[in-house]
């Protein structure tokens, strides 16, 4: 009994520090800037533009890191998707760019796209609310048992697997000043992306 008394105290500290700590962590998360962004140090993604002659830029668009599955014919739909995403806000950024100056289309010569992919294996903790006892580390698969006599709790640390992806899309466009065949008009597009970006994505669909 007195036991199950202590067990049932270490549980609501524990519990109680969990809460806490989840609290905090919410109350500094940062949220993610919007999907519109300069792309730099400490940006998840973004844009970055150079400018190569008065009617001449290059572009370079980091899309945000989703998770994905592991296997690589199980995850072409993503990267289908995030390609996709990453080459319309390039585009995005191009008819900024025309606006800003003053020019009515762009055109895009030449583009690039390509998948960047991220697999990781971290390890972390399966807490079991019991007391152990007996000596010394205990094995298991998957991971190790660490446990003394009234030494409560113990820990399974177990492996996890984790691959995400990016694309990144590389334009060379240039801005032009009449209806030339391939030109995109740059106000259209520039509005017709806010319309399905509010706020320059400022969600940024979970990426990170």
């Amino acid at each position: 009994m007195v036991l199950g008394g202590k067990l049932t105290f270490i549980n609501k500290l524990l519990l109680a520090i969990l809460a806490a700590g989840i609290l905090a962590g919410c109350a500094s998360r940062t949220p993610p800037p919007p999907l519109m962004s300069p792309y730099g140090p400490g940006a998840p993604y973004g844009y970055v533009d150079e400018k190569i002659s008065d009617d001449t830029y290059r572009i370079t668009f980091v899309g945000p890191r989703i998770s994905t599955a592991t296997q690589r014919s199980a995850r072409e739909k993503d990267s289908t998707m995030a390609k996709a995403q990453a080459s319309e806000l390039a585009r995005w950024r191009a008819a900024q760019l025309a606006v800003n100056a003053s020019m009515p289309r762009f055109i895009v010569d030449h583009e690039e796209v390509e998948t960047e992919v991220v697999e990781t294996r971290s390890f972390y903790p399966i807490y079991h609310p019991f007391y152990s006892f007996g000596y010394g580390s205990r094995y298991s698969y998957g991971g190790h048992y660490y446990g003394g006599p009234y030494y409560p709790p113990y820990y399974h640390y177990s492996p996890r697997f984790e691959t995400t992806l990016r694309a990144i899309v590389k334009l060379e466009v240039r801005l032009v000043d009449g209806r030339v065949g391939g030109s995109i008009d740059a106000a259209n597009y520039a509005s017709g992306m806010e319309m399905k970006y509010p706020q320059g994505g400022a969600a940024a669909n979970g990426g990170y």
